[in-house]
């Protein structure tokens, strides 16, 4: 009986000293935290997904004590994650963490900063965020020097930085020696990122055809044979834990629809949605292809492309977090019933989508002191006159505004509004967590969405300030019928 009991104890005490070694531990101190102050930290099992896809995540958090804080995390499996520790009152944007199971960091910083990143497992997160000074230092430089030259030197000079920041990071990652293989090529992959800043200074930049063409040009002369000879995938496995290396291989697409095609139109994520679905669909297999099948949707929520991508995705899917997050996604398809809303009037009178039933609804979401939608208003106003005389047609104004005070000075400050006649409404108090920006993945302003009389869901419109409204009116007269 002795030996039976001996040899449980030390089953027992081998179990609890492996548990002990797989525990994954993040700890840390901020002077500036304090009693009763929550620290969370959000666990990627694809990487950072946009839009708050919370499907593609696991939240983990613990409550502050003295200035210190504990969490705990349960991974499934060896693979790296990403993670986003979200700190109260942090005055800045936290380095993502990469953590693996049986990992103990500890993080010390204060309101303005974070510091050190010491413990197992903390070599991985700190040349990640050596990696981020290298390409933010290069970047800060191009865009400094950038202001005082052309469109075309500008623009060599940006292109230039961004393959210094890769070759750097590429040759810091290659020193370090204590880095496993998997880590490593995750960090290879990440040594991409400088692709955005190319992508990025396009994207929002103004350019007349002429300066169209000298772009095209350093992007063939210049940038091509650079990526062609050191943009090579990794390590294909990496690419499941980052999700800005899927998000590279899109702005990559992009940049060679400029170059190769002239196809400006390729920086939009909304713009042939379709077309980039079936180059990653044939181009990729397996995790993979459907981690950045789930990217090019979740990044696209006012493309109408969606409703055919999401049926031809649902056929070869196998990941359940993709596929849920993309069922949930994809609730306001062309021709599916629309959420019935429930939203308050200035005078905090409830009303809901059967209240309109029969009438073609123009959705304008907005929010005070966004200068986007200051810029709709008077395009919006241009279509509304067009439908004036028309009781069928009603425009609905709707505010993601938290305080209702404001949000009401705002209705009589017209500069967000179009008329008397238009209908307005806010989430009360919900801000974008109100669930109609939920089922209708509504996360930036201004957006415009149109329901038919039947209470259908119907193609989005493009937003008015591009073509004076043209495209909304002609949407508005076939959900008419007329």
């Amino acid at each position: 009986m002795k030996t039976i009991t001996l040899i449980c104890l030390l089953m027992t005490s081998t179990a609890m000293a492996f548990c002990q070694r797989q525990r994954t531990i993040l700890t840390g101190d901020f002077p500036h935290l304090k009693n009763g102050d929550t620290v969370s930290l959000l666990v990627y099992k694809f990487g950072e997904f946009p839009f708050n896809a919370k499907e593609l995540r696991n939240s983990y958090s613990s409550a502050v004590s003295d200035h210190h804080f504990t969490i705990n995390v349960s991974l499934q499996d060896n693979g790296p994650y990403e993670c986003r520790l979200i700190i109260p009152k942090l005055r800045i944007t936290p380095n993502i963490f990469i953590v693996e199971k049986g990992d103990s960091l500890h993080v010390t910083g204060t309101d303005i900063s974070l510091n050190d990143v010491t413990g197992k497992g903390a070599l991985k997160t700190n040349v990640l965020r050596q990696m981020d000074g290298i390409w933010n230092s290069l970047a800060q430089e191009a865009a400094t020097k950038s202001r005082h030259l052309s469109v075309a030197s500008g623009f060599e000079l940006v292109i230039e930085n961004s393959q210094k920041a890769i070759t750097l990071c590429r040759n810091y990652v290659i020193k370090q020696r204590k880095l496993n293989p998997v880590d490593r090529n995750l960090l290879m992959a990440y040594a991409q990122n400088p692709i955005w800043d190319i992508y990025d200074v396009i994207y929002f930049g103004d350019y007349n055809s002429k300066q169209k063409d000298t772009i095209r040009k350093q992007l063939n002369d210049v940038w091509l044979p650079f990526r062609n000879k050191n943009l090579k995938s990794s390590d294909l496995k990496s690419m499941i834990h980052d999700y800005r290396y899927a998000q590279n291989m899109i702005k990559d697409y992009s940049l060679r629809q400029i170059a190769e095609k002239h196809d400006f139109g390729a920086l939009s994520d909304n713009t042939d949605l379709w077309k980039k679905y079936q180059y990653f669909k044939k181009r990729y297999t397996g995790l993979v292809r459907e981690k950045l099948i789930a990217a090019l949707m979740l990044s696209a929520p006012k493309s109408n492309d969606i409703a055919i991508c999401y049926d031809d995705a649902k056929k070869f899917l196998t990941q359940k977090n993709f596929k849920t997050a993309l069922d949930l996604y994809c609730q306001s398809l062309p021709g599916t019933p629309a959420y019935n809303f429930t939203l308050l009037d200035s005078n905090k009178t409830a009303h809901h989508l059967a209240d309109f039933k029969g009438k073609v609804l123009i959705l304008d979401f907005w929010f005070t002191g966004c200068g986007n939608c200051r810029e709709l208003t008077p395009k919006l106003r241009t279509v509304e006159e067009q439908f004036k005389n028309d009781p069928r047609v009603l425009f609905v104004s709707i505010s993601s505004d938290k305080n209702f005070e404001l949000w009401k000075s705002s209705l009589r400050g017209g500069l967000y509004t179009t008329s008397p006649s238009e209908f307005n409404l806010y989430t009360g108090g919900n801000g974008m967590s109100d669930p109609l920006y939920k089922k209708t993945n509504t996360y930036s302003a201004p957006t415009l969405k149109l329901i038919d009389a039947r209470g259908n869901w119907c193609e989005n419109p493009i937003d008015c300030r591009f073509d004076d409204g043209k495209d909304l009116i002609a949407k508005v007269k076939k959900a008419l019928g007329d």
